[in-house]
């Protein structure tokens, strides 16, 4: 392991994971080793937002094969479908199919595990996200991230693992283009809960194109698709609160709310300075 592997933030990548410890480490259900990271402690969201980006130079790296957007086609293909309101006989169980082909596909290209970890991770949140908003959930049915990950929620997860993958753009730029390409089918994550999400994920989502044309990427973007916003809860009366509990309950959850929004706004801000600079940086890499 050598400071270049990138490994999913605590958030996705906690004790929460089931993995079948042995001497050779953290064993994946698959056979797959991972180094046992679990007891490392990462810097800090203001240590890492303030760490500089060195000087990229090699731009041919990012010239070839991009193995993951290569296996996830499959997957791609069957989340477009339901984009356009198609449909699938078994959705989950097609795409948890599409995402396990993946595993084994990029695995035998020689993709490192931590990196397949991330890439499926990333699809796993952005396949959950688009069976959610088609309304293609069973109450009580885990979600794919839960069965391949533990996880219940990844909205935040992808943005914190493209920052981390940011910070090393020429070995990691597989996974940004594949975190490009789910942007581009409509993919918000926690922005989607945001009243202005799809404006923050398309400026996100026009500074990653400018860092993939940086690092030699030639793909054409495509406009960002329109995903359905989530269908509302609805609400029996008999679940109606009292007025009085109502109103108390809305004036704590206001300061939470706002809470939420100014973080979120502000880790937009940052990420997109962060890829500001990244832009700059391999620009001046290129001359």
């Amino acid at each position: 392991m050598d400071e270049r592997t990138v490994f999913l933030p605590d958030i996705v990548a906690d004790d929460r994971t089931e993995f079948a410890r042995d001497d050779q480490g953290w064993a994946h259900p698959s056979g797959y080793g991972e180094p046992d990271f679990t007891g490392e402690s990462g810097p800090s969201m203001g240590m890492w937002l303030n760490k500089p980006f060195v000087h990229v130079e090699n731009h041919d790296r990012a010239l070839g094969r991009n193995v993951l957007a290569d296996a996830a086609q499959p997957l791609f293909n069957h989340l477009q479908i339901l984009l356009e309101g198609g449909a699938l006989k078994q959705p989950r169980a097609t795409l948890k199919d599409d995402i396990e082909l993946f595993e084994r596909a990029v695995h035998e290209c020689g993709i490192e595990w931590p990196r397949i970890r991330l890439a499926r991770y990333v699809l796993c949140t952005f396949a959950d996200e688009v069976l959610g908003v088609q309304g293609l959930t069973r109450s009580g049915e885990e979600t794919l991230l839960f069965h391949f990950h533990q996880e219940t929620w990844g909205g935040e997860g992808v943005f914190w693992a493209l920052r981390r993958c940011c910070e090393q753009a020429v070995d990691h730029w597989m996974e940004i283009e594949l975190i490009y390409f789910c942007l581009t089918m409509g993919f918000q994550g926690q922005f989607r809960r945001e009243k202005n999400g799809l404006q923050q994920v398309e400026r996100l989502r026009t500074m990653l194109w400018g860092v993939l044309q940086r690092l030699g990427r030639v793909a054409a973007p495509n406009p960002l698709a329109q995903i359905p916003p989530m269908a509302p809860v609805r609400v029996s009366r008999s679940q109606v609160l009292l007025p009085v509990l109502f109103m108390v309950i809305l004036v704590l959850s206001a300061g939470v709310v706002f809470v939420s929004r100014t973080d979120t706004e502000s880790e937009v801000n940052a990420l997109a300075a962060r890829l500001s600079a990244l832009n700059q940086t391999l620009g001046e890499a290129a001359k």
